[in-house]
């Protein structure tokens, strides 16, 4: 299972693609944030 870490800015895009990923099959979301630095 592929795990996904998304940085994005925009909350409604973050949101959109959290969606788009978890409809993938071997895909899982693990966490969103809105910068690099708080990804790092």
């Amino acid at each position: 299972m592929k795990r996904v870490l998304i940085a994005e800015g925009q909350r409604l895009v973050r949101e959109g693609l959290a969606k788009l990923v978890t409809g993938l099959p071997d895909c899982k979301v693990v966490g969103t944030c809105a910068t690099g630095e708080e990804a790092v």
